[in-house]
């Protein structure tokens, strides 16, 4: 069951207050997508835990800590035209606005969270094209991550990061690029090696479609 409650925030860049929805509890049924989005409910109510300021802009998860950027960073063009994409649904905005916020600041794990969430969102608006130009950005940043992953391991295990880095690919349409990247690799998890096998098979197949976990667990049964 999932529950929200109207409370009143106060802005940490400008300090204006209003009103706004928040996520008291959710829940999930079912597996995750391979690029580790959850289930329902807990997949359509994502877009209440972002908040973006009516007064400034600002946009983020965190209305509590003051950010690094001020006031005259929301006010650029790249900010508030979103680096020029031109969003289906607005939802997706405020998820890149703070992927941005959070570029800004050098925050890599903020970056592919949000980055995520606004990939997700286009997927909901059907905005294929953004999606997919997303997920390429969003491939190669977490290829940064990886190739540095001492510095990041509080972002998550290799393995994990390599996973979801491969379903971007595939859903970002580097068919090849996966291939020739993941052909070779292999984990001590037999289950993280039927997924990595599955990515390649819907690669050769040129196949970009959403699958979850369960599609490959039903697969190899």
């Amino acid at each position: 069951m999932t529950t929200e409650r109207l409370i009143t925030i106060e802005c940490p860049v400008c300090e204006e207050e209003f009103e706004t929805h928040v996520l008291m509890s959710t829940n999930t049924m079912g597996y995750p997508d391979l690029d580790l989005r959850p289930a329902e409910m807990q997949r359509s109510t994502m877009y209440i835990s972002i908040n973006e300021c009516p007064s400034c802009g600002y946009a983020g998860f965190d209305f509590y800590n003051k950010p690094a950027i001020d006031e005259e960073y929301l006010k650029t063009d790249e900010y508030q035209n979103c680096d020029g994409i031109e969003f289906k649904s607005d939802r997706s905005k405020p998820f890149y606005k703070a992927y941005l916020i959070n570029k800004k600041e050098g925050n890599k794990g903020g970056e592919i969270n949000l980055l995520l969430h606004s990939i997700w969102s286009c997927d909901d608006a059907e905005d294929l094209e953004n999606a997919k130009r997303l997920r390429i950005r969003a491939s190669e940043l977490l290829g940064e991550i990886i190739s540095n992953i001492e510095k990041y391991e509080s972002l998550g295990d290799e393995s994990t990061l390599l996973l979801m880095k491969a379903d971007l690919m595939r859903r970002g349409g580097q068919f090849e690029e996966l291939i020739e990247e993941y052909e070779n690799i292999t984990f001590e998890e037999s289950q993280l090696n039927d997924i990595v096998q599955f990515q390649i098979e819907k690669a050769k197949e040129k196949d970009d479609n959403c699958y979850t976990v369960a599609s490959v667990i039903n697969r190899s049964n």
